[in-house]
């Protein structure tokens, strides 16, 4: 398929890191090993094809009541003790029925219906204000706390007025439309690129007035300090530019603004809870259009990117699909390589980066296609940097709240419940 946005820095392939794979290939043959062996009863065969199917069938039950707690990971085990695992219960809460509060503590947090009409956009934004305040206060209070006692602030926080609010707001959606409108999901973090992204997003266009900006802009106000810089260093540097102020005060921007089509969450960078909850965030400043975009703030784009991506959603074979993909590299001429096969996502490497701390990263495979197809090709992973879908099957997924400080996040709607299809 071709590629309608490109990124601002070109792609890096990396090599698996070999030992790592060698100490995975290790620890699933000892675990295998561990299930085999509690897997066999005195009173049944003991083949290896037997003592598997047993294994089979007690892993789900140990992680389901609590029982043969010596196979959980402690981890886990901590977690059933405080009965604060609820994965079977997702469905619940994605349909906004159920709360994780409600769930863990049996209590009932909102007792709103249907009949309330749909929140605002002052209104999201106000709590969401207010929520990143009262943590960032509350931190403020535990300057010296170990990372499970940040954790813990969070999800104390988040369960009591977080959870509670969700709810409340799949509750109270907008109507969607059925107008050909795009929500363009924007999530920034001291991002020079932004404003490139949103004026090029708009100029490039097929119909922009169709266009809808949901940015979350995290920036550095104030006493501002550079990132890591090579030998570890961090420098003072000025305030981040306002993308948001620039784009609406220029030609391009200032009518757009105007019409309410770019709509703004504002977080201080000392508030920021990581991209994947940004994503979360920039989630509730839609407000109803038809069809549902994800992408990084620092893209470059394919013209007509907005009608070439609707048009390779449509063609897709499934009934719920989600058209996604690592764009190319900015250097890229798009327009020549729109009819060249592309890349597939896929190869899971070790990131070697020392900053990554050896996270799991998708590669792409370089023209394992030989030529083009017109129909969208099924892919195993979705990636947060593009990806479109209608609104209506988006928001039928889980959006997360607890993964905060998250790099190597998932797009904002997650957690697939429904039998979505992915394609690249």
């Amino acid at each position: 398929m071709s590629h309608p946005l490109a990124p601002r820095a070109p792609p890096c392939f990396r090599r698996p890191a070999r030992p790592f794979v060698l100490a995975l290939a290790v620890v699933n043959v000892v675990f295998l090993v561990f299930l085999l062996s509690h897997a066999t009863r005195s009173d049944e065969p003991t083949t290896l094809r037997d003592r598997i199917r047993r294994a089979k069938e007690i892993l789900p039950v140990r992680f389901r009541d609590g029982t043969g707690v010596s196979g959980v990971p402690m981890r886990l085990r901590k977690l059933l003790n405080k009965h604060e695992i609820v994965g079977s219960n997702l469905a619940l809460i994605a349909k906004g029925t159920e709360t994780v509060e409600e769930i863990i503590h049996g209590t009932k947090s909102y007792d709103g219906g249907s009949d309330q009409p749909p929140m605002t956009l002052r209104e999201i934004e106000y709590f969401i204000t207010g929520f990143l305040q009262k943590l960032h206060e509350k931190y403020a209070e535990i300057k010296r706390a170990t990372h499970d006692q940040i954790w813990q602030t969070y999800h104390d926080i988040a369960v009591k007025s977080l959870y509670p609010w969700d709810r409340e707001y799949l509750q109270r959606m907008p109507e969607r439309r059925s107008d050909g409108s795009i929500f363009l999901s924007l999530a920034t973090y001291r991002d020079e690129n932004c404003l490139n992204t949103i004026t090029w997003a708009y100029e490039k266009s097929k119909n922009p007035e169709k266009l809808f900006v949901g940015l979350v802009q995290q920036n550095c106000e104030s006493n501002c300090r550079s990132g890591v810089l090579e030998g570890g260093k961090m420098v003072d540097v000025d305030p981040d530019d306002d993308c948001y102020n620039l784009f609406c005060e220029s030609t391009v921007g200032k009518p757009h603004c105007h019409s309410g089509r770019v709509r703004v969450l504002h977080i201080n960078e000392t508030e920021s809870l990581g991209p994947y909850a940004a994503r979360y965030f920039a989630s509730k400043l839609w407000y109803g259009e038809e069809w549902y975009m994800q992408i990084d703030a620092h893209m470059t784009f394919l013209q007509d990117w907005d009608d070439i991506s609707i048009k390779m959603l449509k063609a897709a074979p499934s009934d719920k699909p989600v058209l996604s993909h690592y764009p190319p590299s900015h250097q890229m001429d798009l327009a020549r390589e729109a009819g060249e096969p592309s890349p597939r996502l896929c190869g899971p490497v070790f990131a070697e980066s020392d900053l990554e701390s050896q996270i799991i990263r998708l590669e792409g495979g370089q023209k394992w296609d030989k030529h083009h197809w017109d129909v969208p090709r099924f892919a195993p992973f979705t990636a947060a940097g593009y990806f479109v879908s209608h609104s209506g099957e988006c928001w039928t997924y889980f959006t997360s709240t607890r993964a905060v400080w998250v790099f190597q996040s998932l797009p904002c709607c997650l957690c697939p419940l429904n039998n979505v299809t992915i394609f690249w």
